[in-house]
């Protein structure tokens, strides 16, 4: 599957990718739900957790931001990855936005 959208970009599979073999290859036999599901896990959580590190690059950042704000519903997008966590996407927002905003004022 090619992801061209511009709001997921801030995942990098080839890098990223929990599920490959030490040859850093795909496995080419057909994905275990509990596989798909730990992708997703980790797109949310990189995603989630990458704004909230002062190491990660302003660009990065305001990637993975825009990934959280989108509201496009696609297989590796924040709204799915929230419907398959049991997470309000809209509540999460709002509260995500207020500890970003209390995290950049403190660093200033």
């Amino acid at each position: 599957m090619i992801l061209s959208s511009e709001s997921q970009l801030a995942f990098d599979f080839w890098t990223d990718c929990p599920i490959q073999n030490q040859k850093n290859e795909l496995n080419t036999d057909a994905w275990s739900n509990d596989e798909i599901r730990l992708i997703h896990e980790h797109i949310f959580d990189r995603n989630v957790f990458g704004p909230l590190d002062g190491r990660v690059s302003k660009m990065k950042r305001d990637r993975m931001v825009q990934w959280i704000m989108s509201t496009e519903l696609t297989p590796f997008s924040f709204e799915f990855c929230c419907i398959l966590k049991g997470i309000n996407a809209n509540e999460f927002r709002i509260g995500y936005l207020a500890k970003l905003k209390k995290i950049s004022s403190a660093s200033h």
